[in-house]
């Protein structure tokens, strides 16, 4: 009898040990996801550069808005009230990184610009809520994934110490 539970509580324990560790690579990964690459908070704050990406991410976001691609009738009535709204709130954020990236090119650092981008990145969190499970063109879904990685770079500055 004691042999069995031996056993058992070994098998418990490496169970456990899997089972935890599962959950260990889920949170850090999680964690880094959340953060982003970690490489890129060592970049110092480029002028330049930053109002070349926010341009480029409003260049995106313009090219998304003008595709008929993203206006794809959507089949439920809860989808068409989340495309609706998500196309609202994608106006939205088109204005939003138009005004920064004036603001950069103007020669607006990061303190003056702050508040643009933290709408923009408040904006974007809601467009991306309402838009999953939504159907739109395959070249919309390229466009959307090439504005998010440009937004993801704005992300990683702003957040820099």
């Amino acid at each position: 009898m004691n042999a069995f539970i031996n056993v058992f509580a070994v098998h418990e324990i490496k169970l456990w040990s899997m089972r935890s560790n599962r959950w260990v690579v889920l949170l850090f990964g999680g964690l880094l996801s959340a953060f982003g690459p970690i490489t890129a908070h060592a970049a110092q704050w480029d002028q330049q550069k930053v109002a070349e990406i926010a341009g480029q991410a409003n260049t995106m976001l313009g090219e998304i808005l003008s595709d008929p691609g993203a206006s794809i009738e959507q089949d439920a009535t809860l989808q068409r009230k989340k495309h609706n709204a998500a196309l609202v709130d994608l106006k939205s954020l088109h204005e939003y990184t138009t005004e920064l990236a004036a603001a950069l090119n103007q020669g607006r650092g990061r303190e003056q610009t702050w508040a643009l981008y933290k709408k923009a990145a408040t904006l974007r969190k809601s467009v991306r809520d309402y838009a999953r499970d939504l159907t739109i063109s395959e070249d919309v879904r390229n466009k959307a994934q090439a504005a998010g990685a440009l937004l993801d770079q704005l992300d990683a500055i702003y957040q820099q110490p």
